[in-house]
């Protein structure tokens, strides 16, 4: 997803980078039509090519100055025939030192928020995640996983755990929680995050599952490749054969063996969990050395 991103801003850089260039040769080539302004670029060509030998900088100085002449005569200057860039920097090249320039930083981020439709996946932020009026049980235990969780998309990735999974009733800041997460690494972090309900990962995976071999990895590729994954309210999809259980269980392992960030909400318990994903899921969503599960403790606050 980065790299689809990516390429098309720096593809758009580059496009109009080209365009104003071209503009420039054109505007040249119409220049050097006009017989006194060819005549006096030759003459100023003739007389630097021969200071190389003579080391006559007056002839250079006089040819330059008639050459200039004649393209002020004509509405013409010299600055009109030269691409300088607009960032001095990259040159308009979009990276530095290696490394994406801060000049096209901007673009990338809100081309990525739009790619993700991170503003309508992910509404809410950490500003957002208000612990106020909670009871004090509830409160700090969500303000103690807000200042993990906003930590941990800083860091990232250099994180031990790349499976967050938070268990809780309905309207305990589950869904906030991981929004705020997915929010926080495109906006701030320029990373690449998914957003998706339980239900709509299952389609993902069906459609997967029933995609030609040659399809396979393409319906599948954001899935597995984004920086964030978020599955919300795990436990509200169906469960389909060969399909459900299989492919969470391969999109957690390939995830996890990447180094990416798999973040889940599920309103079910441990024990739930369990029950319906099977030992094998369960063992992934629990292993301390990968993951972090937490419940929230807590009554629906939109109750409140």
């Amino acid at each position: 997803m980065k790299k689809r991103v990516l390429d098309k801003v720096i593809g758009d850089l580059n496009r109009k980078t080209n365009q104003v260039k071209d503009r420039i040769a054109t505007m040249r080539a119409l220049a050097y039509q006009i017989p006194e302004i060819s005549s006096a670029q030759q003459a100023y060509s003739k007389a630097k090519f021969d200071s190389i030998k003579t080391g006559d900088s007056v002839a250079v100085k006089v040819a330059r100055d008639a050459y200039v002449n004649a393209l002020s005569k004509h509405g013409y200057k010299e600055s009109d025939f030269e691409y300088t860039p607009s960032c001095n920097r990259c040159n308009d090249t979009g990276f530095h030192n290696g490394k994406l320039c801060a000049c096209v930083k901007k673009q990338y981020i809100i081309a990525l928020a739009k790619e993700c439709d991170i503003l309508n996946r992910a509404p809410f932020s950490f500003k957002d995640c208000n612990t106020s009026g909670m009871d004090e049980v509830q409160g700090k235990a969500l303000k103690k996983l807000y200042d993990y969780a906003e930590e941990y998309v800083a860091k990232y990735p250099a994180v031990t755990k790349n499976i967050l999974v938070f268990t809780g009733a309905t309207g305990t800041g589950k869904s906030c929680l991981a929004s705020a997460i997915a929010r926080k690494a495109v906006l701030e972090r320029g990373k690449s995050a998914l957003v998706l309900t339980a239900y709509e990962f299952n389609s993902t995976c069906l459609n997967t599952h029933l995609a030609p071999i040659e399809d396979k990895e393409r319906v599948l590729h954001d899935t597995l490749t984004a920086d964030f994954l978020v599955i919300d309210d795990l436990g509200t999809e169906p469960i389909l054969k060969n399909v459900t259980l299989e492919y969470l269980q391969l999109v957690l392992d390939e995830r996890t063996r990447e180094g990416r960030t798999t973040v889940i909400t599920t309103n079910l318990s441990e024990k739930q969990l369990k029950d319906r994903y099977g030992e094998r899921i369960f063992s992934r969503l629990s292993d301390t050395r990968h993951a972090l599960l937490r419940r929230i403790p807590g009554k629906d606050l939109r109750l409140k």
